[in-house]
């Protein structure tokens, strides 16, 4: 009954979604791809507000962005439309913003107009000297309060030199209720990894009233729904993340995750429309380590481009290792850069470049000044489900690439790979610079990539040989390759993990080899009854072949992320499991000077038959199955009773007939507990499991 009450309530809240409550007359979080209607930049620098495919500010893309364009000093405003204010007594507003800082001090304000923005009386401004994310919440206190048609607006002022990007999202304008909690955000990321998922929810105090205690239920397709009762402590305007004791087992697939506040000190607080939020979900079979993509424009002829460079030289010294890089030498201002190519061409019209100097950190084309540590520590932060091995050689002037791409989610994508110099001195021109580093000389096969429909634990291989003498390279022997993978279509909507030009993850190839790290192949997972004279029921085990190419010294094996062996030889690995566990293995072969391959990956949920009770008392079958069993018994006044996996009772009946058949389609996947019950005790217990059809 409960999960029934719960997606009545999420379908009637997403029905009457487009009317605001009284309490709240504005919730913009930009979910569209422009302006939200009534909308409008003023001031100064208009063309550089807009919509961006990014979640720097919090919560799920898109949001509000104000990026740096020519240096322009002066007041730059995002106007709302007009509201009417006569019957409103104490006004607040709330948002959240990040700052991607570049130099000195900017200074961020809210102000409000009765005359259509022919004044603005400033309610709020703060100076922000560094780059981070923030959270506003304050009473409006303008001479316009109480008129009947008030703008608001969010304004910068001084030097936008100082401001690479300034990011907004969750702009809400309220009154405050007596009792009254929302949701602010599932603080759930977009895509996670199989397993155990924790669900968190960041909550918001819109009432006068302190809270005290807060009951909860968030339920997710395929999943009995879970609630649970928070002892908080959330004063008037506060908020707080909430997290889920009970954990939910995920495995791979599409999701809807909805959230709903049942009661707020034990009653049902004021304002249904904040009570529920509901978000996509996907689960990938795993995740790796990120390695960002930074693309950076630059000219011999640009007189700005020596301090930007020396920055982003300093950069990469302080971050060796850390990330993948290629620098395009463009042509202009003027007279163009000798190095100029092609390839950068088709990457300049890929982002609309308009001017350099510019460096965009994994395809954020927002981006304006040089990267900044903050930022590049967000991007190294986040997961990536994209896997890259690559190794070049060279032949004389001919150089071969090989690359691997192991995706764990199915996602569209276009595959990179670019042939840089590491440091040249034949472009030096006008622009003071003497060296370049990272210089591309030419992209396999082209500017435009290689685009692949990724399927998940499928690997894709390139292969180019090009001939170098065509390029502008000066020395054969200095030459780097960058492989990265970048989001080849506009978000789907079902997920907006991606922005439409986001790199999904980079590396630069082993230098100079022969040696190329080939996976393993047919890796799978083998149950017990499949295991050559094996007959216990406690492990499962992986086998894999060697790679159809190359030699490994070993073999590092992963179960469920965790790193279970490390350069083994064997080609099989034995491990213990729980029933009616999901399993995700990984194996990746180590070659000579440590090189690694991609990861190889092979799933399980533990699925063996279960030893039946004995069958002159009780038997259940089949076991598993896909969602009809039955139930033999001879016992007198038996009945049998179905609880799952968290103990809660799902099902009970009388057995009146020896063999009783019981429908359980509607059931969630996973493990069952079931009993009979025999005269008012219990005669047998065991597990049934509702298995997934697709495996």
């Amino acid at each position: 009954m409960k999960r029934v009450l719960l997606l009545a309530w999420v379908l009637s809240m997403a029905v009457s979604g487009v009317a605001q409550h009284r309490a709240m007359l504005m919730d913009e979080s930009f979910d569209g791809t422009s302006l939200p209607v009534g909308w409008m930049a003023d001031g100064v620098a208009q063309t550089l507000w807009m919509v961006s495919e990014t979640n720097y500010a919090g919560d799920a893309a898109n949001e509000l962005v104000f990026y740096e364009g020519n240096h322009r000093t002066g007041e730059a405003r995002m106007v709302t439309p007009s509201f009417d204010l006569t019957e409103v007594g104490h006004l607040f507003i709330s948002f959240k913003h990040f700052l991607d800082h570049n130099e000195g001090t900017s200074t961020l304000g809210v102000a409000t107009s009765s005359d259509n923005g022919m004044t603005w009386h400033q309610a709020w401004s703060e100076v922000y000297n560094a780059s981070g994310n923030h959270s506003v919440c304050f009473e409006v206190q303008t001479p316009d309060m109480g008129q009947h048609d008030v703008r608001f607006c969010l304004f910068i002022s001084g030097d936008f030199n100082g401001i690479n990007a300034w990011y907004f999202d969750d702009v809400k304008l309220f009154s405050l209720q007596n009792l009254d909690l929302g949701i602010q955000e599932v603080a759930v990321p977009d895509i996670v990894s199989v397993g155990n998922l924790r669900v968190s929810v960041e909550v918001f105090n819109f009432g006068i009233m302190p809270v005290h205690s807060v009951e909860a239920t968030f339920e997710i397709d395929g999943h009995w729904p879970v609630t649970e009762t928070f002892p908080v402590d959330v004063p008037s305007l506060g908020s707080q993340i909430l997290t889920f004791a009970q954990p939910v087992t995920m495995e791979p697939g599409d999701y809807s995750l909805s959230v709903i506040i049942d009661y707020v000190n034990g009653i049902i607080d004021e304002d249904a429309d904040n009570d529920s939020r509901s978000k996509p979900i996907v689960v990938a079979l795993g995740s790796v380590e990120r390695f960002p993509m930074l693309e950076h424009f630059a000219s011999s002829t640009c007189a700005g481009c020596l301090p930007f460079s020396e920055t982003m030289n300093g950069f990469c010294e302080a971050n060796e290792g850390r990330f993948t890089y290629t620098a395009y030498q463009m042509h202009g201002p003027a007279p163009g850069d000798p190095y100029f190519t092609e390839d950068a061409r088709l990457r300049g019209l890929y982002y609309d470049l308009q001017f350099v100097p510019r460096c965009y950190p994994d395809g954020n084309a927002q981006q304006i000044g040089p990267i900044q540590q903050s930022l590049f520590e967000q991007l190294v932060k986040k997961p990536s489900f994209v896997d890259i091995r690559g190794s070049f050689s060279i032949d004389g002037n001919n150089i071969t690439v090989k690359a691997d791409i192991m995706p764990y989610i199915d996602i569209d994508a276009k595959v990179h790979v670019a042939v840089n110099e590491k440091e040249t001195f034949g472009n030096a021109s006008t622009s003071g610079e003497t060296s370049f580093h990272h210089v591309m000389m030419k992209m396999l096969p082209d500017g435009n990539g290689s685009p692949f429909h990724f399927v998940a634990c499928e690997c894709q291989q390139l292969e180019f040989t090009f001939d170098m003498s065509s390029t502008h390279v000066e020395e054969m022997d200095d030459l780097e390759v960058a492989i990265w993978v970048q989001h080849n279509q506009t978000p789907v909507k079902l997920c907006m993990a991606f922005a439409e030009k986001e790199v999904l993850n980079s590396c630069f190839a082993y230098e100079y080899t022969d040696e190329h790290p080939y996976p393993v192949e047919k890796l799978e997972i083998l149950h017990p009854s499949e295991q050559k004279g094996t007959t216990t029921e406690e492990y499962l085990m992986a086998r894999w072949n060697v790679p159809v190419e190359g030699s490994p010294i070993g073999y590092n094996v992963f179960v469920n992320g965790d790193r279970v062996a490390g350069n083994i030889t064997e080609l099989s690995y034995a491990f213990p499991v729980e029933w009616g566990a999901f399993y995700v293995v990984e194996v990746q072969a180590v070659y000579s000077e440590w090189k690694t391959s991609v990861k190889q990956v092979a799933w399980e949920r533990n699925l063996w038959s279960v030893a039946e009770s004995s069958a002159d008392r009780c038997a259940l079958f089949p076991n598993p199955s896909h969602g009809i069993f039955n139930i033999y018994t001879a016992l007198p006044n038996a009945r049998m009773e179905v609880y799952d996996i968290n103990g809660r009772l799902i099902h009970g009946q009388a057995l009146t007939q020896q063999v009783t058949a019981i429908d359980a389609t509607d059931w969630p996947l996973g493990v069952y507990v079931w009993k009979v019950i025999s005269n008012g005790k219990l005669a047998e217990t065991g597990k049934w499991i509702k298995k997934l059809d697709i495996y």
